[in-house]
């Protein structure tokens, strides 16, 4: 039987790659930021708030 840990773990994972797949902003500012998408400093943390605006993603129809 797996352990709560390795458990906790793997619905981690999972939940990662399943939010990883859709295609829109966490924040409400993304549109007001458009210009950050560019900047090496902060493509992470873009890709992570403003997927949709800044056409990291395809939006799903």
């Amino acid at each position: 039987m797996l352990s709560l840990r390795v458990c906790l773990v793997l619905l981690v994972v999972f939940a990662a790659y399943v939010y990883a797949q859709e295609c829109f902003d966490l924040a409400y500012d993304c549109p007001w930021k458009l210009g950050l998408c560019k900047n090496k400093m902060y493509k992470k943390l873009m890709t992570k708030m403003c997927n949709e605006s800044c056409a990291y993603c395809k939006p799903t129809p």
